[in-house]
């Protein structure tokens, strides 16, 4: 990035070059609204009806407002041109440019010497993939954003409801005990796509696919692979060899018809690992992933909410 080249004049910094970073996000934090580290993000309500079916395109919204005879640049994800911004602005971000922790990050510059200070605001919403029924062997892999997570414990019964922004559905009820895997670590067949590299350590991986419209294509595939899936005939030489991306230190297993959609039949023969919380670059959050589910062929999503219930660990056999 040229700064010179993109602001239309010198710039005026706020705080000397060799400001800690703490102290630089403090004094930068004020001229944006909502400020990083404050309540939620969220996008625009009217954005997400526009975009209901193709959301990573859902935006929301930043008031930048540098002081007076100050500018920024504002440099947003890799794909979007740096904007200089001398007087109040609102500027977009989109669902697409989420970190896997799902935040919005942006890298701030005030001058041509600026080494840039990167700020960070927090949203409730994270970016699922999955592998729709019959396309594991081309890899089609698509992402998906969540709009939310609702944990609920009623009657000994635990169960996690995520609801995408296209409108789809996926119900997690857990079951009674939660059993360890048993295991060594292994390699992914899910790509799930990570960020650009920043300070919590995410790397950089290419763009999946994002279209998440059903045709009728897909729904009589479905079927078909359905009533395959029943017969017991389906997909049995690629499940022996899927390996997952959750990896089994301190992660539970079961069965894969407990993720289920709207509409979806009885689970079936596949399975699942899932954590409460410890999803990686994303502490705070469950993560739960599954193979030869009723609805695709894998699946991967972050909870943010399942923390929120409690852990039932199956107790180890007693040995004689």
């Amino acid at each position: 990035m040229n700064l010179l080249l993109a602001a239309p004049f010198i710039l005026t910094p706020l705080f000397p070059e060799d400001t800690p970073e703490e102290k630089r996000i403090e004094i930068l934090a004020k001229y944006f609204d909502p400020p990083p580290g404050g309540p939620l993000l969220r996008v625009d309500d009217v954005d997400r009806v526009r975009y209901r079916d193709d959301p990573m395109r859902t935006k929301g919204y930043i008031w930048v407002r540098p002081p007076k005879g100050h500018c920024f640049i504002v440099m947003r994800a890799k794909d979007k041109l740096d904007q200089t911004i001398c007087e109040p602005k609102r500027i977009s971000f989109q669902i697409r440019d989420l970190t896997k922790s799902g935040k919005v990050a942006w890298t701030i510059f005030q001058s041509e010497n600026d080494g840039g200070t990167t700020l960070w605001w927090h949203t409730p919403y994270r970016i699922a993939n999955f592998i729709p029924l019959g396309k594991f062997d081309n890899a089609e892999n698509i992402r998906s954003p969540i709009y939310s997570c609702e944990a609920s414990h009623e009657h000994g019964q635990r169960k996690i409801v995520l609801t995408f922004f296209d409108g789809r559905k996926w119900y997690i009820p857990l079951p009674d005990q939660d059993t360890l895997v048993e295991g060594k670590k292994e390699e992914k067949n899910l790509f799930v796509r990570v960020m650009t590299t920043n300070k919590d350590g995410e790397a950089e991986a290419e763009d999946a696919s994002t279209s998440t419209t059903i045709t009728q294509e897909d729904v009589k595939r479905k079927h078909a692979i359905l009533a395959l899936k029943l017969s017991g005939k389906y997909k049995e030489e690629e499940k022996k060899q899927y390996t997952f991306l959750v990896q089994p230190w301190e992660a539970y297993e079961m069965n894969s018809g407990r993720v289920m959609e709207v509409g979806g039949p009885l689970g079936l023969n596949g399975t699942c690992r899932y954590r409460l919380k410890g999803a990686r670059f994303d502490e705070e959050s469950g993560v739960v992933e599954c193979f030869n589910t009723d609805n695709y062929d894998a699946l991967y999503a972050h909870m943010t909410c399942s923390s929120e219930l409690p852990e039932y660990p199956k107790k180890p056999a007693q040995e004689k």
